[in-house]
Formats: structure tokens, C-alpha cells, sequence
């Protein structure tokens, strides 16, 4: 198991807590927002904040502004 897939599986595994915001970092192209989608319309997080400056879908990472666009399309404010 590679280190990212260790993080993935730690971060995956533990039980999400209420907060003010959630960030949505760029990479893995868009495979976060679902996720992130899902704490928000549950009412885990009041706020989704992308975060992300460089623009290049051969890695998936997207700028920030795209990013958000995606979320205001999937239903989040």
C-alpha cells in the first residue's frame, strides 16, 4: 500500500465531526466533491471552501474558481 493510499484509507475511515467549513483541495480531478457534497447537505459543515491555484486535468487539479463552480452546480451555496 502506497502512502496515499494509506492516508486515503485512514482519512476515509474515521468518523467526520461538525465544523464551521470544510476545504476541498485540489487533486484527483473532481473525485472529492461528491464527498465533501454529501457533509455539507447533511449539515457536518456550514461552509465548503475550494482551494486550488493551478490549472492542469492531466494531474486533477483544477483552480479554485473551478472547483466551486462545480459545487454551485451540484447544489452547494
Amino acid at each position: 500500500m502506497t502512502e496515499k493510499e494509506l492516508f486515503i484509507v485512514l482519512a476515509s475511515n474515521e468518523s467526520p465531526k461538525k465544523a464551521d467549513a470544510a476545504i476541498l483541495l485540489e487533486g484527483d480531478g473532481f473525485s472529492r466533491v461528491p464527498e465533501v457534497m454529501r457533509l455539507y447537505k447533511s449539515g457536518i459543515v456550514k461552509y465548503v471552501v475550494p482551494s486550488g491555484g493551478v490549472d492542469d486535468p492531466k494531474t486533477g487539479k483544477y483552480k479554485a474558481s473551478l472547483l466551486a463552480k462545480k459545487l454551485i452546480h451540484s447544489g452547494v451555496p
